[in-house]
Formats: structure tokens, sequence, C-alpha cells
């Protein structure tokens, strides 16, 4: 009854019919009136979570920008109740799987284990749930592959500011696109939305802007040189310089540096996260503060460990790229950003916001300094909109194309209904499809019967481990060119053939072994495709393993992804042979045995911290086989 009654308020009487409203604009202050709700675990909503309540539309499109630590998560129960209560289905996306598996958790305690579901690569038991947690990335997986429960009543995007980032924005694009597209419904929430007004107007949505936050932030700019200099270190790096265990060097009288330290002493004892624009300088650091580093390169499990340990206070400073700065909680009482440079590209106010956040959530007061020169604190407090955004023409294809038949107009009319397509014209959208179209067909990618095209069963699978085309087609052409060497041993073009993969910092390799390689790839033609030093850098970690860099080990996961669509081509019987997988395989089962062995080898005391007492997938669609392939792992941090 008291849903028919909710609903009721939905609709206004006109001419003797009930219509429903248009979006409106919501401006909260600190004045609105608050209530309890006994169905969520605080004692009182504030002014947000009370205006949010009293005017959600569930049958409209919702745009929420709130500024971080107000409790938007709350606004996700909201949301989500009148549509569970009807039996629907609601699925949220985060950026990372660190936020993932935050909501997750938070979410469990609100509605259940039987009712919250987590689709992650370790964890994809959501086929009978009704509140699924995942990635953008894992959602577009699951929708290439047919899954039931991508057909949900409403999709939640937390952190919704990055589909405005031209890096980041297009499979979130995708993912809005295509669930509006099934005829649900989205909600939005961000703590900066440049563009919120633009947005919710292109979805036709309501609107929510609130002014109100909690805790008074203090920013204090500190302006210093930008001297701290990290990067990998030299092959002959000078007698006085020591490079870090990561492989590094840095300006150890670096006044930046020094006056990070001057900011830990006076609040020593109190719990500091040091945010850094690259994960060079973050290995840097960990050295020098024996302090330890959350990034994207670490193993999950200490990722988890790490963020426990410091809420518990039993780490008072940690160091972290963004992979912190969304939506994990990670309450601490000092921010600090340690520059906003990041190579030619810096922070804008969107990001250094979101760092800021994690300021003092739930207290009355909290402090965050910006270290920077001129021009890096410029760009922090800088608006930054991508005005060339570009169009998520390859997911989108992929995504429509492996869900079912379309033709080129299906596809343009998909893409015009995103949010970069707003920056562009129809002319231009249709000329960008219809040269892509050309390219998947020359690859045998596309196939096309009566002006509607579907994918081959080669594209299903590249699809379905979301693997670009241009990127298999590329690494296909070095492969057929190794297999005419005949002086090139089979670890050696593994070792090839795997950084052509993955990105990683270039250690120093003895350079008899990168001539070595790099003579060997002249006569393939290969010595401009193929980086000699990076192949003989992962044939040196092979013969020595001490020699390793530490995020090498968990980039080989990309390298695991590669070789289980190759295995499917093989073994559906796509290609006679799958090009290179027998030599990718051997490389990569080479430098995972070296991470083995190098694991028992003396680490700093901030990387070992003693232990603290803790609390089936269908086939691709033209694809027909008596048994299921290996499931990929979606891929969740950009950064």
């Amino acid at each position: 009854m008291t849903l028919l009654k909710g609903l009721l308020k939905l609709f206004k009487r006109k001419d003797g019919k009930m219509e429903p409203r248009m979006p409106g604009v919501f401006e909260i202050d600190d004045n609105y009136p608050v209530c309890p709700d006994p169905d969520l675990p605080f004692p009182n909503l504030n002014p947000l979570q009370s205006a949010f309540k009293d005017n959600y539309d569930p049958t409209l499109n919702t745009v929420v920008e709130s500024g971080t630590g107000t409790g938007k998560t709350a606004v996700h129960y909201i949301a989500a109740r009148p549509h569970l209560e009807d039996g629907k289905r609601v699925i949220v996306t985060a950026p990372t799987r660190e936020l993932v598996k935050n909501l997750y958790r938070d979410s469990v305690k609100i509605w259940g284990a039987k009712i919250v579901g987590i689709n992650t690569g370790s964890d994809k038991d959501v086929a009978e749930k009704f509140f699924i947690v995942t990635t953008p990335e894992g959602y577009i997986s699951a929708v290439r592959s047919k899954k039931e429960w991508c057909k949900g009543s409403l999709l939640i995007v937390d952190e919704a500011h990055n589909i405005m980032e031209a890096s980041r924005g297009g499979d979130l694009d995708v993912a809005i696109t295509v669930f509006l597209d099934l005829g649900g419904t989205v909600l939005l929430t961000s703590g900066t939305f440049p563009c919120k007004r633009e947005l919710a107007r292109m979805l036709k949505a309501d609107l929510f802007i609130s002014n109100y936050r909690r805790t008074r932030l203090t920013v204090e700019k500190i302006h210093a040189p930008d001297d701290f200099n990290a990067e990998p270190a030299p092959k002959r790096p000078p007698k006085n310089v020591a490079p870090t265990l990561s492989g590094h060097v840095y300006n150890r009288e670096s006044l930046r540096l020094n006056i990070l330290k001057d900011i830990l002493r006076r609040h020593e004892g109190t719990s500091v996260i040091v945010f850094v624009p690259t994960k060079a300088i973050g290995f840097c650091l960990e050295e020098s503060l024996v302090a330890p580093f959350h990034c994207a390169d670490i193993d999950e499990k200490e990722k988890d460990r790490l963020v426990t340990e410091f809420n518990r206070g039993n780490i008072k400073t940690i160091l972290a790229t963004n992979t912190l700065s969304e939506g994990v909680n990670t309450p601490a009482d000092i921010v600090v950003v340690f520059g906003t440079r990041r190579g030619s590209y810096y922070l804008d106010t969107v990001e250094v916001n979101q760092m800021f956040g994690r300021a003092g959530r739930g207290k009355d007061e909290a402090i965050a300094y910006l270290i920077g020169d001129k021009i890096e604190l410029f760009h922090a407090m800088k608006q930054a909109l991508d005005k060339t955004m570009p169009l998520p023409v390859e997911s989108m294809t992929l995504t429509v194309l492996s869900a079912r038949l379309a033709s080129k107009s299906a596809v343009v009319n998909m893409l015009r209904r995103t949010y970069a397509a707003t920056f562009t014209t129809l002319e231009k959208a249709e000329e960008t499809v219809e040269r892509y179209f050309h390219f998947l067909s020359r690859c045998n990618i596309l196939t096309e019967k009566d002006g509607r095209y579907s994918l081959t069963k080669e594209g299903a699978l590249l699809a379905r481990y979301y693997i670009s085309p241009r990127a298999y087609m590329k690494y296909i052409g070095v492969a057929r060119k190794l297999k005419e060497s005949t002086e090139l041993q089979d670890i050696d073009k593994g070792c090839i053939l795997v950084s052509c993969l993955i990105n990683f910092v270039s250690n120093e390799a003895p350079p008899r072994l990168e001539k070595d390689i790099q003579m060997k790839l002249i006569p393939l033609e290969l010595d401009k495709e193929v980086s000699p030093q990076k192949s003989a850098v992962l044939r040196h970690c092979i013969d020595k393993p001490s020699a390793m860099p530490p995020p090498l080990v968990f980039q080989l996961r990309d390298v695991d992804r590669w070789l289980g669509m190759l295995g499917d081509i093989e073994k559906y019987g796509i290609r006679e042979e799958a090009h290179g997988r027998t030599w990718l395989q051997l490389a990569c089962m080479g430098l995972k045995t070296s991470a083995a062995r190098n694991s028992g080898k003396k680490k700093p005391v901030q990387l070992r911290l003693p232990e603290a007492s803790a609390q089936k997938d269908s086939v691709p669609h033209d694809v027909s086989l008596s048994e299921e392939a290996p499931v990929p792992e979606e891929m969740a941090e950009t950064r």
C-alpha cells in the first residue's frame, strides 16, 4: 500500500488522465528538514538523503551531485527500494575493484547475502540475485555473454563523473546506453559533475544538487618546485645514486620531499593519506618514508589488508594513487596531494576534490594539503572538460553485435545516445562507424547478410574476452612474422609477444641480450614494431629472477586473458593454430616461476606489516561446443 501511494505521487491529473511528471531540478542546503528512516541503519537521514527520499521518481533517470562523505551510498539504497519491492533487479557499477568490494560489503548489511551479489573475476554467483555490484566493464562483458541478469530495472552508477573523462568514460558511456536500451532507468551519482545540467538534460533526468557537507574542510596550498624527479633507473646510474627496490631513482634532497616530511612530523600520530600522481613517485616515497603504497599493481589481498589496517589505526600513513580516492571507505584526518603533474597531463579540480573527499569523513573538521608549483596549483583549481571525447565506437559495436544482429544505422543510433556523441555530429558518427565496420570486415571479424551484421566466431571471442580487435590484429601480425624466424628461441619469441601485451617499466637488461634480440628482429622487419629493450628485460627476468620488478607480476593477468582467448580459438577450430599461444604460454610460465623464486627475497618492513585479527558462463552466441570455455577476469582498474 505504501508503494502504491508513493507511485501515485509521481503522476498529476490532466484532462482526467494520469501523466508522468516532467524532470525537475532540486537544490538542497543544510536547512532541508531531515527525518528518520527505519529501513536504513542510520539514526537520521541528512538533508541530501531526506530530499532525495521525498522527491525520487523511480520512473525517471536521476543525476545526483553531492560532495564526498555526504551519504550518497544511502541514496543508492533509497532509490533501490521501490525497484526491489516490485521484484525487479538493481545493478550497481563502480570504477575499481576496491570500491566494488566495499559497496558489496555495505549492501549485504542492508539487504542480506541472499539478495546482494558481486560480479568480479573470482565471484560470479549472481544469477539469482536482485542487487548486483560490478564494474562497467563487468556489466558490458555480461551483456556480450548474454547473461540474464543484465536486464534490470535500475542501474546505479557510482563515481559517474568518469563518463566525462576521455580515457575512462567510453565503457561507462556504453554501459549506460545499453542499459537504457534494455528498458531500465539510471541513477548517476558523484561528488563532482562539471556538466551536471547538460548531462541531466541529455538523459531527461531529475537533477539533485546538494550544497550540504558535514565536514568543514580547510585546504592549504603549498608552493614547491617539482624537484622530486622520480623516474626509472638508467642503465648506468651515477655512483652516488642507488635505485629503489622497484628500480626507480629520485632526488633525495628534494624540497618537496622535505615539505612532505615536515607535514607528517607535525601530524604525527594521526591518520594521513598521501596521494601521488604517478606510480613512480609512489614507489620512491614508499622507500623514503617507510610507508606502504596502495596502487593497482599490488596483490588484491594485500590491498584489502592495507585498507583494513589503515582503518583500524594500525597504519598511520599510507601512500596511494587514485585507487583510494573514488568512494573507498578510507577516512583520514589529513590528506596530502603530492603534486598534480602526470607526464604532460595535470590533475584537475574533479580529481583533486575526489582526493580531498577522503579527509575527515564523518568528522566536523579536516585538513588537506595541496603541494605543487604554480602550474600544478593552477590546473588543480581548473574545471577541465574534454571537448574532444572519442566516440566509443569499438566498445559499442562489439557489445551490440555480440548480443544481436544489427545494421550500421542501429549502431549509429545507439552511439547517438551516448554522452560522447554530444561533442560531435551525426555525419562524423556515421563516418566513424563506416570506417570501423570496414576494418572489422577486412579482418574477418564481421559478417554481413541483407544489410545486417554479426560477429564471426573469432570476433565473438574477442568481444567476450574484452580484447580490442586492433590490438589483436597487431599481435597476430607479430606472431606470424616470428613464425618465420629460425634464429630466435621459443622463449625469446614468447617474451617478444608478452612485451606487446603489457606496459611495464623497462629495468636494465644486459646490453648484449638487447642487441642480440634487436639484430634478430631486423630481418623480420619487426625492429620498429617491437621494443627489443622490453623483450630483453622479460628474458632477463626469467634468467635472473631477482631482476623482476614487483609490478610486472600483476600485469601477467592480462597475458592470462589472452591465453584464454587463444586457447578457445584453437579449441573451437576457428584457426588451425592459435598464433603464438605456445610461445606466449612458455614465457608466461617462466615469468611466474621467476616471481615465485623471487618471493622469498627480503622486502622492506613496510611491505610486511604484521597480520591483524581479521574478521557457469555461456559461450559466444555463434560458437557451438559441448563444454563451456574458461571465463576471463574482467578489467576494472584503469590506472
